[in-house]
């Protein structure tokens, strides 16, 4: 693959003709529906990473995104305490809500400029694109319970394969929660392709290293398929957990894990996101890097508050840039979605209490910028197994 970083919003115009079947899927979006969406923004764009944020901001709060699952931490958010290290961690009392990053950097506009509307718009334009095949395929799939946690199915040797590795805000096993990673599936021809969604709920680029889980994608990879990477948001926990070294150099720490005892060598987030590059090089498959959704943190009204997740947005770019792999800046469509819309309407994107984890509405619309950003690679090819969207 060439060289590219594609920075994309899920308005991008529809590449592919009006038309298709969506009767095999549970669509969500369709025209019609009252699903939320956003503004018409401006149109998306192709540009290569210049400055890479060094850090994630002075003041930040990073945020654990929680696990659920065997003897990890509950699902709350974590934040930062004031004047300690990035890698230093609180957790948020139970029933309430950790405090959002600082806005020192991004002063808020006086509520006279920017008054929150008394109804506010979730609804999408008339006229924005909006693909209809995005949706849980699953008919027995319920939302009011919580799934099953375990390994998906095995590929099928037969045809090629869309991996999709990463953390909670991907896959999420949780009531009323939801990833962008299991929205996908219906768009993508089955007849010709699939779609094999391994992300793990509270897995950082290290961990889901470390436990074994990208070696079991490693072994079902083969030659031609395609994988997509977006971690970032627990790899702000500490190190002595599943957290990593800021930024993209060759820093090492060791330390021995708070949970097992176990001693190890903990590298930078930039080193782990080169050895997912490198294994799928190895294997002859298409890596894609996903920047990392933003959390729901706002200095105003009108304006998100992304600092949290800054830095790890431009390095994931910078390696992306340096391996000359693509990727798809999630992150920068879904800010400017939100930030169209608004704090007040946004909020319904989310779980009650919960700035991390979208709902489905949420996950919807991290599913159709993704797509879009898929339609908008250099490379055609992954583009090519899609059914009609529109």
């Amino acid at each position: 693959m060439q060289r590219e970083s594609v920075f994309v919003g899920w308005w991008v115009a529809a590449l592919v003709a009006c038309g298709g079947s969506d009767s095999n899927v549970a669509a969500l979006g369709t025209e019609g529906d009252a699903v939320p969406g956003g503004e018409a923004g401006t149109s998306s764009v192709m540009s290569e990473v210049a400055n890479p944020p060094s850090t994630a901001g002075a003041g930040d709060a990073p945020v654990d995104e929680g696990r659920s699952d065997e003897g990890a931490p509950s699902n709350v958010d974590v934040g930062m305490l004031e004047g300690t290290t990035p890698d230093a961690e609180t957790t948020a009392p139970a029933g309430t809500e950790p405090e959002p990053p600082p806005a020192s950097e991004t002063p808020e506009t006086p509520a006279s400029e920017t008054p929150a509307p008394e109804t506010p718009e979730t609804d999408p334009p008339s006229d924005t694109p909006r693909a209809r095949c995005v949706g849980i395929t699953d008919p027995n799939f319920d939302l009011d319970v919580e799934r099953p946690r375990g390994d998906p199915a095995p590929r099928d040797a037969a045809s090629p394969a869309l991996f999709i590795v990463g953390d909670s805000t991907v896959k999420n096993h949780n009531v009323q929660q939801e990833g962008w990673g299991d929205l996908l599936g219906g768009c993508f021809d089955a007849a010709r392709f699939q779609v094999i969604n391994w992300a793990r709920e509270g897995r950082s680029t290290r961990s889901f290293i470390e436990e074994g889980l990208w070696a079991k994608v490693l072994a079902q990879v083969l030659p031609g398929d395609f994988v997509m990477v977006q971690f970032g948001h627990n790899d702000q926990s500490t190190l002595d957990t599943r957290g990593t070294i800021p930024g993209t150099g060759e820093d090492v720490q060791s330390v021995v894990n708070s949970t097992s005892g176990v001693a190890s060598d903990v590298h930078t987030y930039g080193y782990y996101l080169r050895q997912y590059a490198r294994d799928a090089r190895a294997a002859s498959a298409h890596l894609i890097f996903v920047t990392p959704v933003p959390r729901n943190y706002w200095t105003s009204e009108t304006l998100m508050n992304n600092t949290v997740m800054a830095g790890y947005v431009g390095w994931m770019q910078e390696v992306a840039l340096s391996e000359q792999l693509p990727s798809i800046d999630l992150n920068a469509a879904i800010v400017d979605l939100y930030t169209s819309m608004g704090k007040t309407a946004v909020s319904a994107y989310f779980t009650s209490g919960d700035n991390t984890h979208t709902n489905v509405l949420g996950a919807t619309e991290s599913a159709q910028a993704v797509l879009a950003g898929v339609q908008a690679l250099s490379d055609p090819t992954l583009a090519g197994f899609l059914l009609p969207l529109f």
